[in-house]
């Protein structure tokens, strides 16, 4: 006969074991990462609180020392200039224009008036003035780049050269060499208003630069012979009737353009310049290009003209 059971069955479920402490359990590595996580999160809060404290002394700084700072920085006297142009002009052009005392504080250096008194020059297109502490001021200077060469005749009788840029302003140009100025050619107007204590602006400049570009950089055997431009019978309009632009070659011979179309008419010019190679009719003293068919005017000998086609 079976014994009955005097005991229960012992659980081998971890939940019947009991606990000898109600804290949780720690191991050595468990503390040490604990610790290493709280000393790196402090050590992140000082962190923050540092760059706080640096950029709220740092504005405290500035609005209470800014006056002080700025007393101090313009008290250095003016040792050094430097020059800066993108042309032709030499820093001894801007010490003659400048003409500063010896001795000055850069402080009472006026940037503004020497900017201005620059500008009146007429071949410096843009200027910059700018002091940099505690001794040094530099100026930078555009200048006009030349298109164009014009004789002026003033009351008295006496020629002058001056030079014409792409917008049409008039100068007196300065340390160019003569390299530079000789391809340009000459531009003839029928009157120039005064302006100032200079010219007034050439009305059409952006025409007559249009046909000098394309010539120079479409057709340059031709250019290359180019020495008068007339504007006499042009005023700037090129939609006005009749307005014409006239060329002179360095052998006088005159070459009369509309004032549109350059590009049809120069390609005409150089088919006339071929056959003339080809067929020679004597001299050519002018050929007008303004119509559709260019006229051909001959040498008075030969007493005719002729119409191209």
């Amino acid at each position: 006969m079976a014994k009955k059971k005097t005991a229960k069955n012992q659980s081998s479920s971890w939940h019947s074991i009991k606990q000898s402490s109600a804290g949780r359990g720690q191991t050595k590595v468990a503390r040490k990462r604990r610790w290493a996580i709280s000393a790196r999160m402090a050590g992140a809060v000082f962190a923050v609180l540092l760059v706080l404290w640096g950029i709220a002394g740092g504005l405290y700084f500035l609005n209470t020392k800014s006056e002080k700072l700025t007393v101090v920085g313009a008290s250095g006297q003016l040792r050094n200039i430097y020059f800066q142009t993108d042309g032709v002009l030499s820093r001894d052009w801007l010490m003659e224009r400048i003409d500063l005392p010896r001795e000055i504080a850069l402080a009472d250096v006026d940037i503004e008036g020497i900017r201005r008194h620059l500008l009146s020059a007429g071949q410096t297109r843009e200027v910059s003035v700018e002091k940099r502490f505690p001794d040094s001021l530099v100026v930078s200077v555009r200048e006009r780049r030349p298109v164009m060469r014009l004789v002026i005749v003033d009351a008295s009788g006496r020629r002058g050269l001056r030079l014409v840029d792409a917008e049409g302003v008039v100068y007196q140009g300065s340390h160019y060499a003569p390299d530079q100025l000789e391809p340009l050619p000459f531009l003839d107007v029928a009157s120039i208003g005064r302006e100032g204590d200079g010219y007034a602006p050439v009305a059409g400049m952006t025409t007559i630069c249009e046909l000098i570009d394309l010539a120079k950089n479409g057709y340059p055997e031709i250019f290359e012979n180019w020495r008068i431009v007339s504007v006499r019978n042009f005023q700037g309009d090129p939609a006005e009737l009749g307005a014409t632009i006239k060329v002179v070659t360095r052998d006088k011979q005159e070459l009369v353009f509309a004032p549109s179309g350059f590009d049809n008419q120069l390609s005409r010019l150089r088919k006339i310049y071929t056959r003339l190679e080809e067929r020679p009719v004597g001299q050519v003293p002018r050929i007008d290009l303004s119509y559709q068919e260019p006229v051909l005017t001959l040498a008075q000998s030969q007493g005719r003209t002729s119409r191209s086609r």
